[in-house]
């Protein structure tokens, strides 16, 4: 048996990679779900603005690719692929996630910047296997407590959006190695963000010497020779400030 895409013919029981990036798609088929046995599937630089449900069918699925579309939401669906590892969602207008985003507990990369988001749902903390959390240039104006669960992440992009604070438990996430919050409103951040343990040596030079001049509450002492840690702002205008000390 095969399934009708695009004028080509794919079959249900051999197609495991399906590329269909730059196809100019306004909509995909029902039928899609059919598809059972898929691994990969490209979606990247179509006209899409949203999926069926029947995407949830393919429970198979490790990769999704998703980026640069029109996608205004996400079906509750979304939440069967458990087995999926990367999903990449860049470049849409997508306003929210569904709450059902937190079943994807085997996720290891999840790319959602480019949007238009202005919060996360408190079921992304259910990711427990994420490594990369990727957020950049979309409205956020929080961040939910239960960013602290991701205790495996290694990179959290929260730059350019709307935040004014960080909640404490961002303080937990201690594999961290990049951590950019570059183009915000932050005043402060959380005294136990000393916690983490992978800034890099002339990152935290520079890093320690603005947070103590500007916010009086760090000391050079507190913080922890690590690897790499992009705070490259703690007050949105002051990036080049802090380049340059």
């Amino acid at each position: 048996m095969s399934v009708e895409i695009c004028g080509q013919e794919y079959s249900i029981e051999n197609t495991t990679i399906l590329d269909l990036s730059s196809n100019d798609l306004t909509c995909l088929p029902e039928s899609i779900g059919n598809l059972t046995h898929l691994e990969i599937l490209f979606l990247n630089r179509n006209d899409l603005t949203c999926l069926p449900d029947t995407i949830g069918n393919l429970t198979h699925l490790k990769e999704l690719y998703l980026s640069g579309n029109d996608l205004t939401c996400l079906p509750d669906t979304i939440g069967n692929l458990t087995h999926l590892e990367r999903l990449q969602i860049g470049e849409n207008k997508l306003t929210r996630l569904p709450d059902t985003i937190g079943n994807l507990t085997h996720l290891k990369k999840l790319y959602v910047w480019g949007n238009k988001l202005t919060s996360l749902p408190d079921t992304i903390g259910n990711l427990t296997h994420l490594w990369v959390l990727a957020v950049n240039d979309n409205s956020l104006t929080r961040v939910p407590d239960t960013i602290g669960n991701l205790t495996h992440l290694t990179e959290l992009w929260l730059d350019y959006n709307n935040l004014t604070s960080l909640p404490e438990s961002i303080g937990n996430l201690t594999h961290l190695n990049k951590l950019r919050l570059i183009g915000n409103n932050l005043t402060s951040l959380p005294e136990n963000l000393t916690n983490l343990e992978t800034f890099e040596e002339d990152k935290v030079c520079r890093c320690k010497k603005l947070l103590h001049i500007l916010l009086g509450h760090i000391e050079e002492c507190e913080l922890p020779s690590q690897k790499y840690l992009e705070i490259c702002n703690v007050i949105s205008n002051l990036h080049e400030t802090i380049c340059n000390i």
